[in-house]
């Protein structure tokens, strides 16, 4: 999911970013119930979709995976994200020192692959769920834009429509 929030750290967020988008998240369906996973001020969580929604408010655009990806992928996405799920502090350096910076001089001087995943913001947690290179470096438009290019992925729903719950 790529998200827009209409307050005034969203609205910095693209600014900064230079981004349509100021948020990410995965819907995940588990026993029949959707479930919004992502990254906030408050850790990596899961929630169910209608709290998280009456939440935070956002508008948004989502991706689907494609129905010819191999078997197992999504079950793979599942376990990565249950594996992190409340075990993940908000990432405030990446977030408000080392993107600007990479903004700014295009060279990532923030943390690498092997000391990543202890932290995450938002688009860096989804993009390492989905696998993607350099995840520890995404924002919310680099993971749009991936994904919109990726033939793992398709837009399923464009922004100002409602999800089916």
């Amino acid at each position: 999911m790529h998200c827009q929030g209409s307050r005034f750290i969203s609205k910095l967020i693209r600014l900064v970013t230079k981004s349509r988008f100021s948020h990410t998240a995965i819907a995940v369906r588990l026993e029949g119930v959707l479930y919004i996973a992502d990254s906030q001020r408050d850790g990596t969580h899961l929630r169910p979709f209608n709290d998280w929604e009456e939440k935070y408010k956002y508008q948004y655009e989502i991706h689907k995976i494609n129905m010819h990806v191999r078997v197992g992928y999504q079950k793979e996405i599942k376990v990565k994200i249950l594996d992190e799920i409340g075990t993940k502090k908000y990432d405030y350096a990446s977030l408000l020192y080392y993107y600007p910076r990479y903004i700014i001089t295009g060279k990532w001087k923030g943390k690498k692959l092997r000391t990543a995943s202890d932290k995450f913001y938002c688009s860096e947690f989804v993009a390492y769920c989905l696998d993607f290179d350099y995840w520890y470096r995404t924002s919310p438009q680099d993971l749009y834009e991936l994904m919109a290019v990726d033939a793992r992925f398709k837009l399923y729903l464009p922004m100002g429509k409602v999800l089916k719950r």
